[in-house]
C-alpha cells in the first residue's frame, strides 16, 4: 500500500496470510478497505472505483484463505 504523497510516499507491504482479513464500506462515491493483520488495521479510503475496490478485496480474501 502507498499513499498519495507526492515526494515521499509512505509505503507498507502486507503479507497475505491466512490471518489477513479485510472490510469494505462503501457510499455513493467512493470506497474504503480496511487490512486487518497481526493485529493492526490499515486502512485505503476514497477509492473512486468502488466496483475494482469489491474485486480486490474478493481477490484478497480468497488469496487468504488459500495460504498455507
Amino acid at each position: 500500500m502507498a499513499n498519495d504523497r507526492e515526494w515521499k510516499p509512505d509505503l507498507l507491504s502486507i503479507p497475505i496470510t491466512r490471518g489477513l482479513a479485510v472490510q469494505g464500506w462503501q457510499d455513493d462515491k467512493t470506497a474504503s478497505l480496511v487490512f486487518q493483520h497481526d493485529g493492526t488495521a490499515s486502512t485505503i479510503d476514497q477509492i473512486g472505483e468502488r466496483e475494482m475496490a469489491q474485486r480486490m478485496a474478493a481477490v484478497v480474501r480468497a488469496r487468504a484463505a488459500s495460504a498455507s
